[in-house]
């Protein structure tokens, strides 16, 4: 698809998870920053992609996924996952009404996934689009300059979670507005034999916004800042929604869907663990026990370098799993990280939101 010119940027592509996808063009630091503080475009062509007819695919769909998918309207977005009939989260999917059409993205840490066998049902019309349509992000407080510049004045009235159809070239692009960065945030889907164009102008309005291109590693540690669900992290881990807190992609009034019976039962006897955001002067290790006291009462399960500090998501009993505590890597020891609210930082787009200079 997109590989030769991804290549040609300097990008390094990642050896597991996500298959397919860069990892970063050579400087996380810098790509971070043009998430940031600009706009920073990444390459998720790599994301598995499916399409079904709404008439039928909308019902089959909420069969298999834990949302109400019946409520997805006409240009609307709805974030779930798919759960294993054991009810572990198998993927994050994104699904998109637009046009008759409901449109998969579902995002897994395997880097061969492909679950087109479960959401291929009778008379939804289903196709496998993975190879057919490329899919472009481009996130940061100056996005939303990028988005105008490219489709038009009116893809400002796009409002989050939703998706509209534009041109680019004179061919259809569909325009979904989400993002897990914390800043204004954009997918555009187009065909594979238009990407590359597609790809190019986005660079370059991105260049001249003074951001670039960023990979998938930036992309988690804006995810873990702003406290958004990485799959391919805490996902992979943790697997339980309910102890991941994925309790608001449940529709709990249903009873029927992939990994039901384990999802609801844990709702109504509880779970006894919860994650929470640890931070700490000094870079943490996955695997790291935390003490309260001499009494092991969790473990790090994600852990990133920021600016030189620790930021970290720990698993832990659920009445420990609140921000603003300290706890021991050793029994007995120090206050060695606090537990922090999440989003670590307030972004741009919300302080400065459309319009500012």
């Amino acid at each position: 698809m997109l590989r030769d010119k991804l290549k040609a940027c300097g990008a390094n592509f990642c050896d597991s998870c996500f298959g397919g996808a860069v990892r970063d063009f050579g400087d996380v630091a810098k790509e971070l920053s043009y998430i940031r503080n600009s706009a920073a475009v990444c390459d998720f062509s790599f994301l598995p992609k499916y399409s079904l007819n709404e008439e039928c695919g909308a019902e089959f769909l909420d069969s298999v996924l834990p949302a109400n998918m019946l409520k997805l309207r006409y240009g609307k977005m709805a974030d779930t996952f798919l759960a294993s009939p054991g009810g572990e989260v198998l993927a994050e999917v994104l699904a998109a009404n637009i046009d008759g059409r409901i449109f998969l993205l579902a995002e897994s840490a395997r880097a061969d996934a492909d679950f087109s066998g479960i959401f291929n049902g009778e008379g939804t019309d289903f196709k496998d689009i993975t190879k057919d349509y490329c899919v472009l992000s481009f996130d940061g407080p100056s996005s939303w300059r990028l988005a105008e510049s490219v489709f038009g004045t009116d893809a400002l009235n796009l409002s989050y979670m939703s998706v509209e159809m534009y041109e680019f070239g004179g061919e259809p692009v569909c325009l979904m507005r989400g993002g897990k960065t914390g800043e204004f945030g954009y997918q555009a889907m187009i065909e594979s034999r238009k990407a590359g164009e597609l790809f190019d102008c986005l660079k370059e309005g991105a260049e001249n916004l003074g951001g670039g291109l960023a990979g998938m590693k930036a992309h988690s540690l804006a995810r873990l800042q702003g406290n958004f669900f990485n799959v391919a992290a805490e996902g992979k881990a943790v697997k339980n929604p309910l102890e991941l807190g994925l309790q608001w992609m449940v529709d709990f009034s249903k009873d029927s869907f992939i990994g039901a019976d384990k999802i609801l039962g844990d709702r109504s006897r509880g779970v006894a663990r919860a994650l929470a955001a640890v931070d700490s002067e000094t870079p943490l290790s996955v695997g790291a026990k935390l003490y309260f006291g001499g009494r092991a009462v969790g473990e790090i399960v994600v852990a990133e370098e920021i600016s030189g500090r620790g930021l970290a998501l720990g698993l832990f009993e659920r009445d420990f799993a609140y921000a603003g505590f300290d706890y021991s890597l050793s029994p007995n020891g120090g206050d060695d990280v606090r537990t922090v609210s999440r989003p670590t930082l307030l972004s741009r787009s919300l302080t400065e939101g459309m319009g500012a200079e």
